[in-house]
């Protein structure tokens, strides 16, 4: 049943449903709000650091997806900050061929260093979190139930593990920032996400 004076808010990167109903195009985040955004995750602990912070920040353009996910990457500790400053200036070749095809979606200039922060963070997943986005990658940009990945991985796998693997899965997701909670039992992905696996991994069998 529906309740009246109710409005349901879709936040989203990608220009298609302007005709769904009212829109607010909200821009970047400010310098501040970007470096306050990356300290939730990572400290600097000296003015190094506090360079290299800033820097990351300015290379993905404040994006606030990029930022956030730049930040659950480094907390998870697989590269110093001073190695992703380096990785970001020089993206890998992949990484600037998929940039350009976010074009649309990314802060004009910013394209290869989001789209190489987007790939090394799905890059470290486990199996049962690239299953979780490939299922995202083929979805609506709507909240995705656990129960939903449980059912698939059932059915591609077995009932017996579907469970464990579906909780690992969101498990790797959130450690990344590559979804978000929504409810307790629900997730979103991101748009950029989505698009991501579906250009990285388009041929994929599983």
């Amino acid at each position: 049943m529906g309740w009246t004076g109710t409005s349901t808010l879709i936040t989203t990167r990608s220009k298609e449903h302007g005709a769904v109903g009212s829109t607010l195009d909200l821009g970047v985040l400010s310098p501040a709000e970007a470096l306050r955004l990356l300290h939730l995750h990572h400290t600097p602990t000296n003015p190094a650091e506090e360079v290299a912070v800033q820097r990351i920040t300015e290379l993905l353009g404040f994006h606030p997806l990029a930022v956030e996910v730049a930040g659950s990457y480094l907390a998870f500790g697989a590269e110093s900050i001073e190695g992703f400053v380096g990785a970001l200036e020089n993206p890998a070749e992949d990484a600037m061929e998929f940039g350009a095809l976010l074009k649309e979606f990314l802060p004009t200039g910013h394209e290869p260093s989001i789209s190489a922060t987007l790939l090394k963070s799905i890059r470290r997943l486990g199996p049962e979190g690239l299953d979780f986005l490939r299922l995202a990658s083929v979805l609506a940009v709507a909240p995705i139930p656990i129960a939903l990945l449980s059912d698939a991985v059932a059915i591609a796998d077995s009932e017996d593990i579907a469970k464990r693997h579906s909780i690992k899965a969101v498990s790797q997701a959130e450690a990344l920032s590559l979804c978000e909670r929504f409810g307790h039992d629900v997730r979103t992905v991101h748009t950029l996400v989505s698009r991501t696996m579906r250009f990285k991994y388009p041929n994929d069998v599983r």
